[in-house]
């Protein structure tokens, strides 16, 4: 059964990395192995046009999640950086989730 868990979570690992990387591409535009602030604002389009955002309130929220992203504060978002942002939104998202499951108990 351990055994099993373990494969599991080694599939979905991999399933997650696979998943980031296509979608990581899919930002970097101009193909040089980071997404840029710019890269960065198309990348957050969508959910920012759903959400109503316009005018400082939206360049703002670009500005705060693409910091947040960039760890090593070089200007630009890597591979690696994504990943781990994208794990931790997943890890939070989670977190939520259970707890909301718990409060509904």
């Amino acid at each position: 059964m351990k055994t099993k868990l373990l494969a599991l979570s080694a599939l979905m690992a991999l399933s997650f990395s696979a998943a980031a990387n296509d979608y990581f591409n899919k930002f970097d535009t101009n193909k040089d192995g980071s997404i840029d602030v710019n890269e960065h604002k198309q990348m957050t389009k969508g959910w920012m046009d759903k959400a109503g955002l316009k005018g400082e309130k939206r360049a703002q929220m670009n500005q705060n999640g693409f910091n947040k992203k960039d760890t090593n504060k070089d200007g630009k978002i890597s591979l690696e950086e994504f990943k781990a942002a994208k794990a931790q939104q997943k890890k939070a998202k989670n977190k939520n989730k259970n707890k909301n499951k718990n409060k509904n108990k």
